[in-house]
């Protein structure tokens, strides 16, 4: 039986992209930045304190985009700095990887500004539930009420991360917090799975946060609202900011 000629070339080119495809994915994993436990930047001026934790994926790929992300953030933050930048990254295979390591980092902050960034699984309820972390959302919004801070960020990319806002709803934080979601209380958030995937919330977030957390905040929304036609109805795509005053009650929500 003789194939056509054209037939071969088609078949050709599926399997050279397959091989890339497969390079790509393989350089995504093997070349994730793993971030130092702790790193100071600057020593003059207001001092900001970030613990970021990047949760470990259900496999390589996605504890990669974790790792990614912090990497981005790290970046971001860095270059954007005015004062003394104090840097926790909490990440899996860690001895600070645990439920009690985040929120030590959290609550024994002391600070003009805190940011708390998580990325990776959750559930609603809780952040992690992979490898040993399953953070609970309210265990970390307590932890917020005993650090020390003027104002304080956090942001959560995770699955049905609009939860977390109920357990940050009557505390008495000492300083202004604002909450900030990948998604609502209600859907998933898709996860990015290599170089050719969109970007995640997080990551699209710090990118633009030169103009403040509001208005990345914004931007980075109406960017993922672009992009729902890549995905079912079943992810949710655009996230919520909510900001509580030190009076205990939300002042926005979105």
């Amino acid at each position: 039986m003789k194939v056509r000629r054209p037939f071969l070339y088609l078949a050709l080119i599926g399997i050279v992209l397959f091989i890339l495809d497969a390079l790509q994915r393989w350089i995504y994993v093997a070349y994730a930045p793993v971030q130092p436990e702790s790193r100071i930047n600057g020593e003059d001026g207001p001092r900001t304190v970030v613990v970021m934790v990047a949760g470990q994926g259900l496999d390589d790929i996605e504890t990669a985009t974790s790792l990614r992300d912090l990497e981005n953030a790290y970046e971001s933050l860095a270059r954007l700095n005015q004062g003394r930048l104090e840097v926790t990254a909490i990440t899996p295979g860690r001895p600070s990887y645990s439920n009690e390591g985040v929120v030590e980092a959290v609550q024994s902050a002391q600070c003009d500004r805190l940011i708390v960034y998580l990325t990776g699984h959750g559930g609603g309820k809780n952040f992690g539930a992979v490898g040993g972390l399953n953070l609970q959302r309210e265990v970390l919004a307590q932890a917020m009420t005993r650090a020390k801070y003027e104002e304080a960020t956090v942001v959560v990319d995770c699955c049905w991360s609009g939860e977390f806002s109920r357990s940050f709803e009557g505390k008495a934080f000492p300083g202004k917090v604002t909450l900030i979601t990948s998604t609502d209380a209600k859907h998933p958030s898709p996860f990015p799975v290599s170089f050719l995937s969109p970007n995640s919330f997080g990551r699209t977030l710090f990118e633009k946060w030169e103009k403040g957390s509001a208005t990345a905040f914004e931007e980075t929304n109406r960017e993922r609202a672009r992009i729902r036609w890549m995905y079912g109805p079943e992810f949710g795509l655009v996230g919520t900011l909510g900001e509580f005053r030190a009076d205990s009650l939300p002042e926005s929500g979105r």
